[in-house]
């Protein structure tokens, strides 16, 4: 399908069934896409209309920490990693054996009754105690601890020791184990401090401020004492002391108070140093630092143990795009206002009173949502509903709706967004929806209340992947969904590579409408005979990707078109009247013809009349998958007479006889010449578009791979778009899928649409489709690139070219930012267009910069993995961007950046519409 064409010469005397070409120089449109950049699916995409597509394996634990994770760079030097306690980025994790998830629910619901109980007894639990030579714990003052599975490292005494600190939302002090641990102490991997050895180390007296606000207290001669009891029976009891706390390098907390353990234990709990308190009380980190951090911390939870996170105390490195909403006032708990839950875009019908009716808050403790019976019962059926296809598995603990995806390589599952008062959605990631017992038992991440006085609790699993902000002194909460670890995509590196076997979940899928075409990779496993053609490599992708653009350079600065074929006894075709064909990969199968023959064609925006071959191929006819398509074998066929209007709209055309011919050479040389007819397309059982004019092709040749021929998209009279504007209203949309062994779909008509589409103007350039790009964003910074980079040469949205194009200035100015955010990965050789590569062999994971477009109507499209990286080999993996070359400086808007999004065509409402989770 990749050799190059020589130029034909027409023969002085040739039949109808011997087309020749003599080039006379034109340029019209004809085109195809690629999509052989496989990514990474469960990023940022889009996927199958309102549905999360994942790989079940990706729900089970790693055994190797991400490489990514360990040389990530945080947010800021007030930042700490954050480490799974179990994960195998915690350097000792192996010295204890993790939970089962059994255990870890059966200890969530311990907390969760110990949240309860606090609730109930806020101020009826006394605030001292004596001591002599025994003290005496109140039962149950502080939470459960062993759902605290998130870790950071910092600094304590002078010179500092580090230790590991579990941290909590739910716990105020700060506390560590010390020597000479007079009681006990538990086993921990750090070495337990001794407060001997740090010259900053002090003992706080009896009558101080700080050992008066303790909730429990006591006092040991003129030394206070804190203690605290744990839901689940765990203890610390021990001095109130202060020394220095280092976060990093540039960050230190002198005067720091915590907890100097003596007796402590821990249920579960052990190897960890002790706790690092985040709530709202006194002697918690955050108002100790309340001048320096200004009351403001944030975290992200990374997706798996496997993979890292932050702590960050003030407000460097959040996101202008977080969402915030109101916190409540109350000096024990982080309260919310939840007032609903969407599953797919539709609010379900849940009274805002059942959640007002008692309060709701966030904690990072809890691992699973807990949600008022009545909320919890109308969210779960409403998932039974859109999971029935999915087998169900055994119940585990509190789960009651699980499934059993152990013989699915992949899945659909709907979304799940929680509304919060000040009219905020957040949308959960994948990770907040179902958690994972086995592969057998995948459960829905919520449960339900098992006592009418319990409050709502988001949870843990919630909350993971995202930007979570405590806005203390602003009186708010904010989250950024998807954070991503701070504006980076963390991939798999084995995630890039392309699959053998089809998606199970594309075989299966429902598509959007009855209008609507099942979209394939024609190399990819899941068209059937997709084994029979050569596929393209990465290079000869490049090369032809060229051609492509370069065609369509020609032919927006053509001042003049010509629009005839002229034939007595020959046939003469224009030069180029279509655009390069080599990138065209995705097809769709249509039915032509009474009855109908299914025939797969490559589906294009940038070509107007589609055509198939057609026996008895006079000329000649390339090997295609399906059979060639019979006209005699049709009751409703008929050619075009030569006369008619069509055949005069038609540019260019000629006649042979009484029937009009077509004629189109494209930018490669390929080209098609027959009769214009018409009959019977069909696209489903209940979707038949009758008179479809089509191009029955007779003498075909060229880079059309096997597939049976095209089928034009663009805005010209032939396409199907135009074609079918009465019964369509001028609206298309389609999904690329991410890899060559996912589906996505073309519909015509108005589809189903997320609500979280955007749509921007679209305008009409020489038949293309163009479209305003004014701006380029680097992890979420706009690059300094002048809006008249792009306004004075015009942009475009094609579906044929594969790699955008940017003027030279705006893809220089995107290639620095990007180069210095991956300063950290060796560079690898560029190729073709592509100029900056990186070798990824090493590495089992990798942490790339985002990257979002900026269109007219100020609209901001962030581009999936998908749309970033373009991958050759796992040892040259390259920014999916170039510079256009040619004569224009047009910017062309590629496939790779399409991919996964529901690209919304509404030709008839002048706008194209960016809809996010379109497909895999």
């Amino acid at each position: 399908m990749l050799c190059s064409m020589a130029n034909h010469t027409a023969s002085p005397s040739i039949s109808l069934y011997s087309f020749s070409l003599v080039i006379t120089g034109l340029v019209l449109f004809s085109s195809f896409i690629d999509g052989n950049a496989a990514v990474n699916r469960n990023l940022m995409a889009p996927r199958t209309h309102n549905f999360h597509t994942i790989k079940v394996s990706s729900l089970l634990p790693d055994s190797v920490c991400d490489s990514s994770s360990q040389g990530y760079k945080l947010p800021s030097s007030s930042s700490l990693k954050v480490v799974h306690k179990h994960g195998p980025c915690n350097k000792q994790h192996r010295t204890n054996s993790p939970p089962s998830p059994s255990q870890i629910l059966a200890h969530d619901e311990a907390r969760v009754q110990s949240i309860k109980a606090r609730i109930i007894a806020l101020n009826s639990v006394g605030n001292t105690f004596t001591t002599s030579e025994s003290v005496t714990l109140p039962a149950k003052s502080g939470l459960s601890l062993d759902t605290l599975n998130y870790v950071v490292t910092v600094g304590l005494g002078s010179p500092k020791k580090d230790l590991s600190l579990a941290f909590d939302t739910g716990s105020s002090l700060t506390w560590t184990q010390c020597q000479p641990c007079v009681e006990s102490c538990y086993k921990q991997r750090d070495p337990i401090f001794d407060p001997s050895e740090s010259s900053g180390y002090t003992n706080v007296s009896c009558n101080t401020p700080e050992c008066n606000q303790l909730q429990i207290r006591g006092c040991n001669g003129t030394t206070c004492l804190y203690q605290v009891g744990y839901g689940d029976n765990s203890y610390t009891i021990g001095y109130l002391a202060k020394d220095t706390l280092t976060l990093s390098s540039a960050e230190t907390i002198t005067d720091f108070y915590f907890g100097c353990g003596q007796n402590n234990h821990l249920l579960g709990s052990d190897q960890v140093a002790g706790l690092l308190g985040l709530g709202r009380e006194e002697s918690s980190i955050i108002s100790q630092t309340s001048t320096k951090y200004g009351k403001i911390f944030s975290y992200c939870l990374p997706s798996s143990s496997s993979g890292s996170g932050y702590l960050t105390f003030g407000n460097s490195g959040i996101s202008n795009s977080v969402q915030y909403i109101p916190l409540g006032n109350s000096n024990k708990f982080y309260v919310i206002d939840i007032t609903g839950i969407y599953l797919n875009d539709q609010k379900l019908a849940i009274s805002p009173t059942v959640f007002s009716t008692k309060i709701s808050i966030i904690d990072s403790g809890t691992v699973i949502t807990r949600l008022p019976s009545e909320a919890y019962t109308t969210l779960r059926d409403a998932f039974r509903q859109q999971m029935s296809m999915y087998p169900m598995g055994r119940p585990e603990s509190l789960f009651d709706t699980c499934y059993d995806l152990s013989k699915y390589t992949e899945v659909n599952t709907p979304k799940i967004s929680i509304e919060f008062g000040g009219n905020q959605k957040i949308e959960l990631a994948m990770t907040g929806v179902l958690y994972a017992v086995s592969s057998s038992q995948m459960c829905l991440a919520f449960a339900a209340n098992s006592d009418t006085s319990f409050p709502t609790i988001l949870g843990n699993v919630q909350q993971k992947t995202m930007q979570v902000v405590y806005d203390l002194a602003g009186g708010k909460l904010g989250n950024l969904v998807a954070a991503q670890t701070h504006d980076f995509h963390i991939i798999k590196v084995n995630s890039l590579l392309p699959d053998s076997v089809c998606d199970s979940s594309s075989q299966g899928r429902k598509l959007p409408t009855s209008s609507s075409l099942k979209v394939v990779h024609r190399h990819g496993p899941c068209h059937n005979r997709h084994k029979t053609e050569s596929p393209q490599s990465p290079s000869q992708i490049l090369t032809r990707d060229n051609s492509r653009v370069d065609s369509i350079n020609s032919r927006i600065s053509a001042k003049s078109v010509e629009n005839t074929l002229t034939s007595t006894r020959s046939v003469t075709l224009p030069a180029k009247s279509g655009l390069s064909l080599g990138t065209g990969n995705y097809i769709v199968t249509v039915g032509l013809g009474s009855p109908k023959k299914d025939l797969s064609l490559v589906f294009d925006t940038g070509s107007s009349l589609t055509w198939t071959q057609c026996e008895p191929c006079g000329g000649y006819c390339y090997n295609q998958h399906d059979p060639i398509f019979d006209p005699s074998d049709s009751t409703s066929y008929t050619n075009i007479s030569c006369k008619a209007v069509k055949c005069k709209q038609l540019k260019p055309s000629a006649c042979r006889g009484a029937n009009c011919i077509y004629g189109v050479q494209y930018g490669d040389n390929s080209f098609t010449v027959g009769y214009l007819a018409k009959d019977k397309l069909t696209l489903s059982p209940t979707e038949i578009i009758n008179d479809f004019y089509f191009g029955c092709g007779q003498n075909n040749q060229g880079l059309f791979g096997q597939v049976a021929g095209i089928i034009g998209l663009d805005r010209n009279k032939f396409s199907v778009f135009s074609q079918a504007s009465k019964k369509y209203g001028k609206v298309f949309s389609y999904c690329l899928p991410s890899r060559s062994s996912g589906s996505g779909y073309l519909t015509f008509g108005k589809s189903v649409v997320s609500n979280s589409t955007q749509y921007i103007p679209l305008a009409n350039l020489k038949g293309f489709y163009s479209i305003n790009i004014i701006g380029i964003y680097v992890r979420g910074q706009k690059l300094a690139i002048n809006p008249t980079v792009f306004s004075t040469y015009g942009s475009i949205i094609d579906s044929g070219t594969v790699i955008t194009r940017f003027p030279s200035e705006a893809y220089t100015t995107l290639r620095d930012a990007f180069r210095k955010q991956m300063s950290a990965y060796p560079v690898a050789n560029p190729t073709k267009v592509l100029d900056t590569c990186y070798d990824f062999s090493s590495y089992t994971g990798v942490t790339v910069p985002k990257i979002s477009i900026e269109f007219g109507g100020n609209k901001i499209i962030d581009l999936g993995i998908t749309g970033i990286l373009y991958v050759v080999s796992l040892s040259q993996v390259c920014l999916a961007f170039s510079t256009n070359t040619g004569v224009t400086n047009l910017t062309i808007y590629g496939n790779v950046q399409q991919k996964t999004m529901q690209v919304v065509y509404d030709v008839a409402g002048g706008r194209l519409g960016f809809g996010p989770n379109g497909c895999a």
